[in-house]
């Protein structure tokens, strides 16, 4: 059985991010681009990294800059991290961490047609796995939910194992018109990494969420109950994680 502390494996440092669910490509991680001429011309400094997606689901490619700002390459905060639509404007403006691990995927869970955002982000003592809903109106995007990875392998006969974010390949879905609602359980008893990760006092429950990949750490195989497998719909497993 994996226990909390067998979690906190040295991170790798990759370049890559039970059920009646549909099997399909849901979540979309964004794709590592030269730099445009157009982005050169708006952002000065040092660029170090562009990634593209459509992140705001107008149908059209945004971008995703990462600046430097000078700081010792040991420093808590590297620099900026900058989000530019399509129309070239600047929609977020977010600090860029040191940290081990930085993953985002995209995949629309609610009505609109602005996807949300899958996070893995954190360090070698915890990662924090959360989903959050965007906000363009001030750039400060809304935590709904933390949760605990639980990745199903089915080139290990479907067993499951502790999700690290570099051997996820897709979420759990169930499609719902133009939105999916999320594969979880909440009557688990999977641990996660929360004892070194900061948890909002108002989450009371911690969903596991499901996940398709393939692990590159075998002997994190999770084997506590998993309880009861069900499609929700993010607002609803944000709901039902601040209930006692």
């Amino acid at each position: 059985m994996i226990t909390k502390s067998s979690r906190f494996l040295p991170l790798i440092i990759c370049l890559l991010s039970v059920t009646d669910a549909v099997a399909q490509t849901a979540m979309k991680a964004p794709a590592t681009i030269p730099t445009p001429a157009k982005i050169k011309r708006l952002v000065k400094g040092n660029i170090t990294e562009v990634k593209t997606i459509d992140f705001d689901g107008d149908g059209k490619n945004d971008y995703i800059v990462r600046v430097r700002n000078g700081n010792p390459i040991d420093s808590d905060v590297y620099g900026s991290e900058i989000w530019i639509d399509s129309a070239m404007k600047i929609v977020k403006h977010e600090k860029w961490y040191n940290a081990g691990a930085d993953f985002k995927w995209f995949i629309n869970l609610d009505f609109d047609k602005t996807p949300e955002i899958i996070s893995a982000f954190g360090y070698e003592d915890g990662i924090a796995y959360s989903v959050f809903k965007q906000n363009f109106k001030n750039g400060k995007d809304i935590l709904l939910f933390q949760f605990n990875p639980v990745l199903i392998d089915d080139s290990r006969e479907n067993k499951n194992f502790w999700g690290y974010p570099w051997d996820l390949v897709d979420v759990k879905v169930n499609r719902k018109g133009n939105y999916y609602e999320l594969l979880c359980s909440f009557n688990h008893n999977v641990e996660g990494d929360f004892e070194n990760v900061e948890t909002p006092k108002w989450q009371r429950k911690i969903p596991v969420i499901f996940f398709d990949g393939k692990t590159t750490q075998p002997e994190s195989m999770v084997d506590e109950n998993l309880g009861t497998a069900k499609s929700m719909s993010a607002q609803a497993i944000a709901e039902t994680a601040r209930l006692k």
